[in-house]
């Protein structure tokens, strides 16, 4: 009876041996390579009509490939990454449809390859699928003639010549084409469209300097074929400038008569690159005369007011309100009395307000008065208003802020304003009036800018690069080149805090000493072994002078994968420096920093004002903070730094469309201490 088992058991693996040699097809040799053969038995499943299908594409066995990859089809129609073949087994990647494409296109056959990776992009959106479709529809309209215009730009969100204040601008607009527009720089810099289409929309945040900016856009199509479109911007970051030239005191005796206790007379101009829309002294609305600004202003002399009051507007809403000291003296019929220009506040548009109280004190020409900022400050500012009083009896000739002049006129005396942009650490504010006969006076100030601790990279979300899975050539050396350029990316980009290389390096190599055979661990062991919150993990496909590379930003704490991107395209060093650079730039978009505040708490759970519409995502944290008080140096009394009150961190659990609702990370007798509008900040 055992004989028989024997026996039977061994006429079934011949069977099996038998049919699956069949079954397996055929191997076929090439430049001492094969083509055909698979990993482990072969079992008719769809992975293995997929590799197979692989190895015939890789040795340009069209027929044979695209046979493989219809029968993987049959049996697993959707493209896809990470799926499960048996037990626990995963396949990296899973493309049939893609894989299909690019063998028809190297056949010559373009409208199956575009029907095809039309279909791939359907099910799962992939670099070199979107690489692989604009070739198809590349080698397509040249053999069929069809491209005849030139792309076409369209700017929606400025006009040429139009006025803006600020440091930047969102440039917004659309390139359209008769076929595809594939490619799109904005001053020079690469527009991120993997995919080339008919009509592709753009935006880009643009630095402005004072002045005329050139905002340059060029636009190709598949053919090649280009346009280049400007958009000119003029920035104007000041409020309106007074010059006043005189200024009178009349006596009862030495006026017309329209005002029996006397009167004051002020003239003089206000500028304005974008044009003055308002201009009041003591709340009454002055006219302005000709294009140079000219006003005078009469009102009735009350002997018990030292200042009048005014305020100023462009039409851009660059604001400024200040006082102009005046002398009551009415032993004097005309007196220029070179006294003070107090600034009450000032707000710039699209920037903010600021208020500052000046000294009301004598000064000799030419003097200068710094209104805003109020001496050498910390803050955590991304720019700072410089606003003051220039005086000169015989007239000021110029103002230079940082050796860039702000005036455009002469005067007397003259009330600046001016906005820089602060980097982080000390910078050194100079002020320099020069009058008329080339006597200068300077002044300085210190500003040091000390961002906000929950802004700070090290309060981001720390990630862990490891070593990719390398497929293909396997060039020495090409992991290690990977990852370099990865990590650098990241780090460059400054949206995560990248844990060190050698401390992975150091844990992996741990790893591997202690279990040789199976050095892996799970990714909330090695998260906290590296004091990582995510990991980047991934794999590398070299091939013909290509690379695919696909990554995926894994949640140490649940294991739960995050968020997956790719690119494709040359792999030569400095082309797979812009993939990787790419690659990061996908996760940084994917995974905003943006601020929001609590709008509702309920338990340990709060509601905050952000969304989908930010791409907030699930399993990712928050901080959660308040804007503490500036720490004030006792003895010095300036101020040290400005410390928020960081109340803890909240783990995102559900994402609606324009809300989240998030678990507190928190002590528990520290949870009452978090309220409604307090803020929060993604990690």
């Amino acid at each position: 009876m055992f004989k028989i088992i024997l026996g039977t058991i061994a006429l079934i693996l011949l069977a099996l041996q038998f049919g699956c040699a069949v079954k397996a097809g055929p191997i076929y040799h090439k430049g001492g390579r094969e083509y055909g053969r698979i990993k482990g038995i072969w079992g008719s499943t769809f992975w293995n009509y997929y590799e197979r299908g692989l190895s015939y594409a890789e040795g340009e066995f069209w027929t044979e490939a695209i046979n493989d990859f219809q029968q993987a089809i049959r049996l697993k129609n959707q493209d896809q990454r990470r799926v499960r073949t048996y037990g626990l087994h995963i396949l990296d990647d899973y493309f049939p449809h893609r894989e299909m494409g690019i063998v028809y296109y190297a056949m010559g056959d373009y409208q199956k390859a575009i029907q095809e990776l039309s279909l791939s992009l359907k099910y799962y959106p992939s670099a070199k699928a979107k690489y692989y479709l604009n070739r198809s529809r590349q080698a397509y309209l040249q053999q069929r003639g069809q491209d005849k215009a030139c792309p076409q730009i369209l700017f929606t969100s400025h006009r040429d010549q139009q006025l803006v204040s600020g440091f930047e601008a969102l440039i917004e607009g659309r390139a359209s084409d008769d076929c595809f527009v594939e490619k799109i720089m904005i001053n020079g810099i690469p527009y991120l469209c993997e995919l080339a289409q008919p009509e592709i929309p753009f935006s880009a945040t643009v630095d402005l300097e004072p002045g005329v900016n050139e905002i340059k856009v060029v636009a190709k199509d598949l053919l090649g074929k280009e346009t280049v479109a400007s958009l000119h911007l003029i920035a104007d970051r000041q409020a309106p400038l007074l010059y006043v030239e005189d200024l009178r005191i009349m006596p009862a005796a030495g006026n017309d008569g329209r005002y029996p206790g006397g009167e004051i007379q002020i003239e003089g101009q206000i500028k304005d690159v974008a044009g003055v829309r308002s201009f009041q002294i003591d709340q009454k609305e002055v006219p302005l005369h000709g294009a140079e600004g000219r006003f005078l202003f009469r009102s009735p002399l009350i002997e018990s007011r030292s200042f009048l009051p005014f305020t100023a507007e462009d039409r851009l809403g660059n604001r400024v309100e200040g006082q102009i000291g005046i002398e009551t003296d009415q032993q004097k019929e005309y007196t220029f009395l070179p006294r003070l220009v107090r600034v009450a506040s000032l707000r710039l548009a699209g920037v903010g307000s600021f208020s500052q109280q000046g000294e009301s004190r004598d000064l000799q020409p030419p003097t200068i008065r710094i209104d805003s900022p109020k001496g050498d400050l910390v803050v955590d500012w991304e720019s700072v208003f410089v606003c003051g009083e220039v005086q000169d009896t015989g007239g000021i000739r110029d103002i230079l802020i940082n050796h860039e002049s702000v005036m455009a006129g002469e005067g007397k005396r003259i009330y600046f304003n001016h906005i820089l942009k602060l980097p982080q650490g000390k910078t050194t504010i100079t002020i320099q009036a020069i009058d008329r006969a080339g006597n200068e006076k300077t002044k300085s100030i210190t500003i040091e800018r000390k961002i906000n601790p929950v802004r700070q990279i090290g309060a981001r979300m720390s990630l862990a690069i490891i070593p990719f899975t390398q497929y293909g050539k396997n060039e020495p050396g090409g992991g290690n080149l990977v990852t370099d350029f990865l990590i650098k990316a990241f780090a460059d980009q400054e949206r995560f805090f990248v844990v060190d290389r050698q401390r992975i390096d150091q844990v992996l190599r741990r790893l591997k000493k202690d279990d040789p055979e199976n050095p892996e661990i799970s990714p909330r062991e090695f998260g906290t072994m590296v004091c990582a919150e995510t990991i980047l993990a991934g794999h590398v496909y070299e091939s013909k002078g290509f690379v695919e590379i696909a990554a995926r930003l894994i949640d140490t704490e649940t294991s739960v994968i995050l968020d997956c991107q790719d690119v494709y395209g040359p792999e030569d060093s400095e082309s797979l420096k812009t993939l990787l650079e790419g690659l990061a730039l996908k996760f940084k978009h994917s995974f905003p920093l943006v601020e929001g505040m609590i709008v509702e708490k309920e338990g340990q759970s709060i509601f905050v004002n952000l969304g989908k519409e930010k791409n907030i995502k699930e399993f990712t944290k928050f901080i959660v903070f308040r804007d503490g008080r500036p720490l004030i140096d006792p003895l010095t009394k300036k101020v040290l730094e400005y410390r928020p009150d960081i109340l803890g961190e909240a783990k995102i659990v559900k994402v609606f469309e324009q809300t989240s609702q998030a678990d507190l990370r928190i002590k528990d007798q520290q949870k009452d201490t978090v309220r409604v509008k307090d803020r929060v900040i993604t990690k």
